[in-house]
């Protein structure tokens, strides 16, 4: 990571702490660069635990693909907005409204900002995974 990249995180990240949702900040090699304490804890993990790591690491290989179609409606739309889940150290799954943003740094370098929103309330976490499974609302999940 540049001394750039340091103080531009520096920045960003003090503003990400204060938030009630999940974050992570991906490079673009997918590798996460920050994640801020609320990710932290949903997902049951420690910084050392992902913080380098590419995001498709965090998940099962069966995965790989919707997670990579999540990541191309990004990069093509310059966002997305899809439930998943996050998954956690201890073998469980913290289902989750994910939105994501493609933004360029100062130096202009491309990077995913994406947020998670705990959505488990009211919902088996097995059901958000199955496209048309209810989600918390009684509307259908899906990719958006």
């Amino acid at each position: 990571m540049t001394s750039r990249q340091k103080r531009w995180l520096d920045q960003v990240g003090s503003v990400l702490e204060s938030l009630n949702q999940g974050v992570i900040i991906s490079d673009e090699d997918r590798r996460i660069i920050f994640a801020n304490s609320m990710f932290l804890e949903m997902g049951k993990m420690s910084a050392d635990d992902i913080l380098g790591r590419s995001v498709m690491d965090l998940y099962p290989a069966d995965e790989a693909g919707r997670l990579q179609e999540f990541i191309a409606r990004r990069r093509a739309e310059g966002r997305a907005q899809y439930e998943f889940y996050i998954p956690q150290s201890d073998g469980g799954s913290l289902p989750v409204e994910v939105t994501s943003r493609l933004v360029h740094g100062a130096d202009g370098r491309a990077y995913g900002i994406i947020t998670a929103t705990d959505i488990s309330d009211g919902i088996n976490p097995n059901q958000c995974f199955v496209a048309g499974a209810p989600t918390a609302n009684g509307a259908r999940a899906s990719a958006r």
